[in-house]
Formats: structure tokens, sequence, C-alpha cells
């Protein structure tokens, strides 16, 4: 199998930009075909595998021209789709509306218990009897306080509520018995509510909280049901250009473009990486009758931080992106294994161990760091690297080229282009 030799890589001048090197070299594949792409893509994906390359699907898109009975079928499996997303998402957000006021609940138990503080201590009764009067009494209806107030001979009864604290307290007050006997009937129901009060408060925070939990477990599996959904509405829309002169309108025709990432590292070459890019697009009349399908297999050299920055672009799914930011990620409940510790030393014997054993871990850290320094220094130098990692890719591409070329059968001519620094091109055998 032919190979390039290290003569032939200094032939084109290349160059990093934003950490990528461009070969200037490519190979082209292009062929008339009746049957779908899948053979000839299953095939270059095991090939670029047994290489020892990996492999990464970055693209993956089929448009149909309007008048195609394909086009209708996507469409309608499109409107299915979304309307399954849509009635997931409604349900997300009843919950979402049924959460935030389980929270308001919350907040306002969670105001009330600060009252009481750390410990057995009852607040003092000026308190508990105001939020007894505001939160609880007015629920009695038309004996409530706020109601007997209105009238004018119960006037003042609020002020004399607030004032006694005892059978004998009212009983010396400057007022009639029929004032002083609803005083005693609100003092018991207001001592009654006051001596079971705390005890429900705790009990109903811990119902509220195992609520909004189950609340936001469900929200999270409804995520995850409508996220593929999305997935699938954006899989069936359209992604080419209204104007690409690969569809017809008038026409019954179907166009393609898959793109795959094969890339190779090596203690030969670190700190690079060499790449593969493969890109298919086929266009045909329909799925079933492909006219044309057209390879193009380029080489070329990443660094290592480019290469990881493009991953995290090939990689990132912006559905799981879009679902994050719209549905629930506010922790209304904090977990008990989220809690953080307090690690902090109490004795000074102990901050003296602290001390010793985090400046250890510094030089131990910064020990290892210096040995890896000098293992980079033991290869020669950053021309030469770049070279073998030229070499890698170059070779590789050729190969992917030239194999599944006469694999399928195919006649081949002088396709390797070379570009000189004017933008010109030859090609040699």
């Amino acid at each position: 199998m032919p190979k390039y030799k290290p003569k032939e890589i200094e032939v084109v001048k290349e160059s990093f930009e934003n950490g990528i090197m461009k070969l200037k070299r490519e190979w082209e594949i292009v062929y008339d075909s009746g049957a779908a792409l899948e053979p000839f893509y299953y095939w270059i994906v095991d090939f670029m595998t047994k290489m020892g390359l990996k492999v990464t699907k970055i693209v993956d898109t089929y448009s149909f021209s309007y008048r195609s009975d394909e086009w209708g079928k996507k469409q309608q499996k499109r409107h299915h789709t979304l309307q399954d997303a849509n009635s997931l998402m409604a349900q997300i957000g009843q919950i979402i509306k049924g959460l935030i006021a389980i929270k308001k609940d919350h907040q306002r138990i969670k105001e009330a218990l600060e009252f009481y503080g750390k410990g057995e201590k009852t607040p003092d009764d000026l308190v508990l009897k105001g939020i007894w009067m505001d939160n609880i009494d007015p629920k009695s209806g038309p004996a409530a306080m706020v109601n007997a107030a209105k009238n004018a001979s119960f006037f003042g009864i609020r002020d004399f509520f607030f004032k006694v604290n005892s059978e004998k307290e009212i009983a010396e007050l400057p007022s009639g018995d029929r004032i002083k006997n609803y005083l005693r009937r609100k003092l018991k129901e207001y001592n009654v509510w006051k001596k079971h009060w705390r005890k429900s408060l705790e009990e109903m925070e811990k119902t509220i909280e195992e609520r909004m939990k189950s609340s936001a477990a469900s929200i999270d599996l409804y995520k995850k049901w409508v996220a593929p959904l999305i997935r699938d509405v954006e899989a069936l829309s359209d992604k080419h250009d209204p104007f690409d002169p690969n569809l017809l309108k008038m026409g019954s025709s179907v166009y393609g473009e898959v793109k795959l990432v094969g890339h190779s590292t090596s203690s030969e070459y670190p700190g690079y990486v060499a790449v593969v890019h493969v890109d298919m697009k086929m266009r045909g009349m329909s799925p079933n009758a492909i006219t044309k399908t057209e390879v193009k297999v380029q080489p070329m050299v990443y660094t290592e931080d480019a290469f990881e920055k493009k991953q995290e672009e090939w990689k990132e799914d912006p559905v799981d992106k879009w679902v994050k930011n719209l549905m629930l990620e506010y922790k209304y409940v904090e977990d008990d294994s989220t809690k953080k510790k307090d690690t902090k030393p109490k004795t000074f014997v102990e901050e003296i161990l602290a001390s010793i054993q985090e400046n250890y871990g510094k030089k131990e850290k910064d020990g290892k760091k210096k040995k890896k320094g000098k293992k980079f220094q033991l290869f020669s130098n950053e021309a030469n690297l770049v070279n073998e990692a030229k070499k890698i890719a170059l070779n590789k591409g050729w190969l992917i080229y030239d194999i599944a070329k006469n694999a399928f059968l195919m006649l081949g001519w002088p396709t390797d282009r070379i570009y000189d620094e004017t933008g010109k091109t030859f090609q040699r055998q």
C-alpha cells in the first residue's frame, strides 16, 4: 500500500489556525449508485475503527423536496411528535405551578418555626396571638374576632384578647358578661391551638418537603420523556437552505449529508492529534434511487486542546441544554447527602496536622508536574512531532480512500490534490 515519506510531507507549508492544521490534501470518490448510502457508510465506519481510529459522527441530516411522498410522511410524523411533546410539556407546567404554591406554604412554615428557635422555648404570647388572630381565627367565619369587632359593643375585643392570658384576668376586665364569655371561648381555642401548633408545623414541613421531592422527581421523569421527542422533532425538521440547488421543488428528490471524524493519539506525537474527516453527500430522485454519492476524505492535525474543545462542540446536545434552561433546575429541598460537612479543625493540634498535610500535598503535585515536563523534553522538537502526526493523518486518510475505492471495484486516477501558497492545485501520481 502507498505511504507518504517525510520528504513529501514538506512539499506544502501548513500552519495552525485556532489549533487546527489543514493539510491541504483531500481525496474524493464520486459515483453513481442505485442503492442507499448505508453499505458504503458502514464499511467506512468499520474500516476506520479497525485502523485504530476513534470515530465520531458530527453531522447526519437529510431533506426531501416538497412534492416528494416522503416529505409528506415526514411532516406527518413531525406533527404527531410535536403533539406528544406539547402534551408532556403542559403536564410539566402544571406540576411546576403546583410546586410553586407548595413552596410558598413551605416558606411560611419555616418562618413560623423560626419563632421557636432551637430547643423547646415557646415564643411570647403576643407573637403567637398575632399569628393565631391573623391566620387561624378568621377561618371560624362570622364568629371570628375580625367580624365581631365590627359590632359597636365588641369594638375593643381584639385589644382585650391581647391583654388577657387567664380566666382570672378576664374576670377582672371592666366589661359585660357577654364580652367575657366570648373572650373565654376564644382563649380556650387559642390555648388548644398553641399546644399542638409546633408539632403540627414540624409534621407539615416534612409532608410538604416530601411532596416537593415527589413533584421534582416527576418533573425529572417528564424531562427524560420529552427530550427524545424534541430530538425527533429536530431530526424531522428540514435542515436545508430553501435556495439549495440540490433540491428541486417541482421534483421528487432527496439530499443527505453525513460527516465523520476519526482521530488517533500516540506517545510518538504528544500534544497533537491526527485526524481524518470523511464527508459524505448523497443526492437522488428518491431514497431508493440515489443517483449520486460524493465522499471526501481530508486529513488534519489538531492540538490536543483544540481537539478537546471541538469534541465538546460536536457532542453537545442543544436539546439537553434547552430542556435544562426551560425546565426546573432549582433544588426546592436540600438533600442530606449534599449538605456540606464542617471539616474545619477544632483544636490547635488538628490545625497543625491539616497545615502539614496541605503543604505536603502541594509539594507532591509540583513534583509530578516537573516530572511530566522532563518527559516531554525527551522528544526532539515541535516540528518533528507535528510531522509525525501529519504522516499518520495522511497515511490513514489515503488508506480509507484507496481501500474503499478498491473494495467497491471503482476505477481510480490521480486525485491527490496538493495546494500551493497561491491557491493553485496540481495532481501527482
